[in-house]
């Protein structure tokens, strides 16, 4: 037995990417919409307080993006990346006491929903499937499905 948390949220931020050339190289910002369904067995939840994973955590994870710039949080920058105490909510919640930190392979929407999902996935108790959908704009997403 098993069921299936989501969680749904929009936040602002602005990021520049693909061909140097084309339009999406110069600064923009957009509305992104972002889902995230958890699958975790019924034995997850925590006897204390009856839930799976607590929506609060799911709301900071994807928060920490917002009405930011996402290249600041990408590899080129130049800045040393380190996976281990990377996600951990204290930081998440104290973004704006920290050091920028590098996280995203890619200011785009692919970029987003792998990070959100190593997010999670640190986050949710025996989490057996995770899938974080971004929503770029109000019409193209991507889907990430890290469980493969």
């Amino acid at each position: 037995m098993s069921f299936t948390t989501s969680y749904e949220r929009e936040i602002a931020a602005a990021h520049k990417n693909g061909p140097p050339d084309g339009k999406c190289f110069n600064m923009h910002g957009h509305t992104w919409r972002i889902k995230v369904d958890i699958r975790q067995p019924s034995d997850a939840v925590d006897i204390t307080t009856g839930w799976g994973i607590d929506f609060h955590i799911l709301k900071d994870i994807i928060d920490f993006y917002d009405h930011t710039t996402l290249n600041l949080f990408t590899y080129e920058a130049g800045w040393l990346h380190e996976w281990s105490g990377l996600f951990t909510n204290e930081m998440i919640v104290k973004r704006a006491e920290c050091d920028p930190v590098k996280i995203l392979t890619w200011p785009s929407a692919e970029g987003v929903a792998m990070a959100i999902w190593t997010q999670v996935k640190n986050a949710a108790r025996m989490a057996e499937d995770i899938v974080v959908t971004v929503y770029e704009g109000s019409h193209e997403c991507v889907k990430f499905d890290g469980n493969d």
